[in-house]
């Protein structure tokens, strides 16, 4: 258990700078087409990992699996968050992002029959007092197409939770289940880039190809 503890803070460490390195390209660039990018390296990456494992994926009985965890998390969550980031400061969108538990919570208790003990359903009642409170104090020095953000942010926040729940229910080597769920979602967030792509990104900056 400790180690599933420690995995899941390091993941939440290294989420953190994503929305950082986010909200830097999301201005720069069309953030459909960033997050196309992002996921085609990443497949790349993650295929040459499994392989150099002795692993494969198992395309007969797991695409189906693959495809939906591709087009939740790394379509819908990933696309909805830099198109967030496009609107809100980084910290508002790591505010609202407190979200997420609460939300894999309650699906993990209609979906998986999972019961949460006093001390879960405690911290589902701190971060959603927590969120109001910091995104409401907030909001005063937000203009007004910021709220749009808002929107994509908690919209994400669901896609997440889905992700989560359906990757927990069908189980699996994770890497192999990540792996594939990249492959799948390169060609859907390339068709998805193609068709709302928008010409509000710029040029690249040094930090931004950095």
């Amino acid at each position: 258990m400790r180690r599933g503890f420690l995995f899941l803070i390091s993941a939440t460490l290294l989420w953190s700078g994503n929305y950082i390195a986010g909200r830097v390209l999301a201005r720069q660039m069309d953030p459909l087409e960033l997050n196309a990018i992002r996921w085609t390296i990443s497949a790349v990456l993650l295929w040459g990992i499994l392989r150099a494992g002795g692993k494969t994926l198992r395309w007969r009985s797991h695409w189906a699996v693959y495809l939906l965890l591709g087009l939740l998390g790394m379509v819908l969550f990933s696309s909805l968050t830099y198109l967030g980031l496009a609107r809100l400061p980084a910290v508002q969108a790591g505010l609202i992002s407190g979200l997420n538990p609460v939300m894999i919570v309650l699906l993990s208790l209609w979906l998986l029959k999972e019961t949460p003990d006093r001390s879960t359903w405690a911290g589902v009642l701190l971060a959603v007092l927590g969120v109001v409170i910091l995104v409401e104090t907030k909001r005063a020095n937000w203009s007004s197409h910021l709220v749009t953000g808002d929107v994509l942010l908690v919209l994400a926040a669901w896609a997440w939770a889905f992700y989560t729940v359906v990757g927990k229910r069908v189980a699996g080597d994770p890497l192999e289940l990540t792996t594939g769920a990249a492959v799948m979602s390169v060609i859907p967030n390339w068709l998805l880039s193609w068709v709302g792509s928008s010409p509000s990104g710029g040029h690249l900056s040094a930090v931004g190809w950095g």
